[in-house]
Formats: structure tokens, C-alpha cells, sequence
């Protein structure tokens, strides 16, 4: 499901798990080790990256459905765990994304501190078109980078972006072609890497805190309201809908 490679201090971990790097409780429980691992090691950078094909496509909506009740809830705990041992993660990150970053592959990516994409790849969040409401954690990502206004235009829109419109909408940092964007990945990470490590960690951890409060405040209240309407029958109807009709 994952590679991951030293090379001059930069660990590159490639999601590398069947055609669309679907994410499931075993791929969510695989890259939180993996980061938590680099975390403590002499690493100095992560360049998170996906297969030839795609960055990754979120959430394996086929054994989403296999799922029930606290087996779902179990896989969505572990989703967020994910996402917020990316976004706390104390070293530099930088997701190169060369391929299609779609819902949760799009949340993973905004947890990371910088974000480049190759000429006409695909990113989004279109959780409206499954019926489903985003995590806490996964919405204070999307304020993190996008601002209140730019997250609710990206959440309600419910399309893909592309290129220059991309980077209007604040998804990605940059635009490179997919020759050169794992190049221009690994001097961006190693740029933020030449800072001294401790002013790195802590300008780091200044400027997640407002996202870390909202998350201990707000996440209690409204991610058990998220884990209800992802295990209700409707939301499976929609879910399988989605699936006949674009998978």
C-alpha cells in the first residue's frame, strides 16, 4: 500500500494501493504509522506522493459499504486520525499530487504544508454529491488553507479543479508539469527543511493552534452528528448510487 524511500534526508512516501489509492481502515492505519515512524527518526522531510495514476481518491466507497455501525465508525475514527497526525505532523510535508487528489485524497493533501500539482490533475471535495457531511478535522484543514469563505465555496460547489483554477481556489501552492513535479516537490520540502528545526516546530505549531482549539472544541460536538449520517440507510442508497453511476 506504501513505499516509502530515504534520500538526503527527504523520506518520499508513495501510496502505491490498487487503481485509485482508495483509503481504507488498513491504508489509514499504514500512513499514520508510517508518519508517526519518520516523525521519529533523523528524517528531516516527508514528500507525500501517489502512484503513476493517482494521488488517491479518498475513501474505498465499496468497503465503505461493507461497513456497519461501529465497523464504520472504527474506519472513520482511524480516517481522522490520519489526517490529523498529517496535519500536526512537526517535520516539513509537501504533498506532490500527480495525480487526481479527490475527497479524503484532497483532505490529505491539505494537511500537508505545501501542496503541488501537475498541469491538468484533478482536485476536489465533492462529499455533496454522496449525501455525506466532512469531519471536523477535514473542514479546519480546509479554513487552515482556504479561509471560511473559500472552504464553504469548495464544500457546497461539490466539483473538481484543475490548473490555474486550482490555485485560485487555494487547493494547491503551485502548478508544474508532471515532468518535473516530484523535482519542484523536493526542492520546495527542502526548502522548508533549511530552516533551523526548532523555529520550523514552533512557527508550525503557532500556526495550527488556532486549528488544534477548534478541533478539541468543536470536534466532540459535531463528529458524532457526522459518524450518524454516514451509517444511516440513506446515506449507503446515495453512496451505491454514486458508485453505478461514476465507479
Amino acid at each position: 500500500m506504501l513505499t516509502v524511500e530515504n534520500n538526503e534526508g527527504v523520506s518520499t512516501i508513495r501510496m502505491d494501493d490498487g487503481k485509485v489509492n482508495a483509503m481504507d481502515l488498513t491504508f489509514c492505519q499504514l500512513l499514520t504509522d508510517s508518519l508517526r515512524s519518520i516523525e521519529e527518526s533523523d528524517v528531516s522531510a516527508v514528500l507525500l506522493t501517489g502512484n503513476d495514476r493517482v494521488f488517491s481518491a479518498g475513501v474505498d466507497l465499496k468497503k465503505l459499504l461493507k461497513l456497519k455501525d461501529q465497523q464504520r465508525e472504527a474506519f472513520l475514527r482511524a480516517l481522522i486520525e490520519c489526517f490529523e497526525t498529517a496535519f500536526r505532523f512537526s517535520k516539513p510535508i509537501v504533498a506532490a499530487i500527480n495525480g487526481p487528489a479527490i475527497a479524503g485524497g484532497c483532505a490529505l493533501a491539505l494537511a500537508c504544508d505545501e501542496r503541488l500539482i501537475a498541469r491538468d490533475v484533478k482536485i476536489g471535495m465533492p462529499e455533496r454529491r454522496l449525501g455525506v457531511p466532512l469531519p471536523t478535522i477535514a473542514i479546519e484543514m480546509m479554513r487552515f488553507s482556504l479561509g471560511n469563505r473559500g472552504t464553504q465555496d469548495v464544500v457546497f460547489a461539490g466539483k473538481t479543479y484543475v490548473n490555474e483554477e486550482a490555485i485560485s481556489a487555494r487547493l494547491v501552492n503551485g502548478l508544474c508539469s508532471p515532468e518535473k513535479l516530484i523535482q519542484d516537490s523536493i526542492k520546495a520540502v527542502q526548502s522548508l527543511a533549511e530552516l533551523p528545526e526548532s523555529v520550523f516546530q514552533i512557527t508550525k505549531r503557532q500556526l495550527r493552534a488556532p486549528v488544534i482549539d477548534r478541533l478539541a472544541l468543536h470536534s466532540p460536538q459535531f463528529d458524532p452528528e457526522v459518524f450518524k449520517v454516514w451509517n444511516q440507510p440513506e446515506t449507503d442508497a446515495t453512496i451505491q448510487q454514486y458508485i453505478d453511476g461514476r465507479l
